[in-house]
């Protein structure tokens, strides 16, 4: 069977967000835009520039995946914007971002010692659902007694992120533990600290655990 991919055709230079890792290939000496659009398929392309003011020259852009990051962005790459170019966009790649999102995970742990956690920053690039999985550390043991301490509580959620939103998050750190030679070895470990996460802008919090 003909693979049936369709494309549409966009007005302007497709935006592309730093974020998302991508290779662009090069063909000269292409007949038409529809021997673009053959290559295209074969090569599992999302993005087509198709330049014909001399003779056809496809660009053809793949998406590789995403990272989200917790650095400071550049702004978003353009693609097509060649005077005289043709920018055709697969039907389909506002489900390809999307599986990317979902696909696409960053796992963030305690940064520091001491009772005060380090705050750490997450931008959200692409608008879409996020799941958010927090857990409370654990407490300290007491190795004189040989008793283990207790697991932090563990918290999960799916929020509706829009793009350009900066979360702050808070990573709980364990409690100090009690020393065989300590002089308080008759004291219990200290309590695990609370993990957080909040929209920068207004303090809004979204989970705790």
């Amino acid at each position: 069977m003909c693979d049936q991919t369709k494309y549409r055709k966009i007005h302007g230079p497709f935006l592309l967000s730093p974020l998302v890792s991508s290779e662009v290939i090069n063909i000269t000496g292409v007949q038409n835009v529809n021997n673009c659009m053959m290559l295209c398929r074969m090569k599992g392309c999302s993005v087509i520039v198709a330049m014909t003011t001399t003779s056809t020259v496809c660009r053809l852009l793949i998406l590789k995946g995403l990272s989200l990051s917790n650095t400071i962005l550049d702004s978003p790459s353009a693609v097509g914007s060649e005077a005289g170019s043709q920018v055709l966009v697969n039907a389909d790649i506002n489900a390809t971002l999307a599986a990317m999102i979902k696909n696409s995970s960053v796992k963030l742990l305690n940064s520091s010692t001491g009772r005060i956690g380090s705050v750490q920053l997450v931008n959200i690039t692409l608008t879409g659902c996020y799941r958010i999985e927090v857990a409370g550390a654990r407490g300290g043991d007491n190795l004189y007694k040989s008793t283990i301490s207790g697991k932090g509580s563990w918290v999960a959620g799916s929020f509706n992120l829009t793009a350009g939103t900066q979360l702050t998050i808070v990573v709980g750190q364990a409690g100090g533990m009690v020393s065989e030679s300590s002089a308080t070895k008759d004291c219990g470990g200290g309590g695990g600290g609370g993990s957080f996460v909040y929209r920068t802008a207004d303090g809004q919090l979204l989970i705790a655990a």
